[in-house]
């Protein structure tokens, strides 16, 4: 969960960064995009969510997934 957590913290600090996309129209929408997938707190988000999802799948095959019985 703290990978994901990471992840959420950093996306949010560089969504506060990047240029407002001021609009749905096609030409500020797709600046907005470009700069946000360009900015070093989304890539780091970014790798921080594919930390945290390669360890939940790690957990989900090397743990067992029902609950002992009592």
């Amino acid at each position: 969960m703290g990978a994901f957590a990471v992840a959420a913290l950093l996306e949010q600090r560089s969504a506060g960064q990047v240029p407002n996309a001021r609009g749905l129209a096609p030409r500020q929408l797709a600046g907005f995009v470009r700069a946000t997938l360009r900015h070093p707190w989304w890539l780091a988000g970014m790798a921080c969510s594919a930390i945290g999802f390669a360890l939940h799948a790690l957990a989900l095959h090397t743990s067992a997934l029902d609950l002992p019985s009592v």
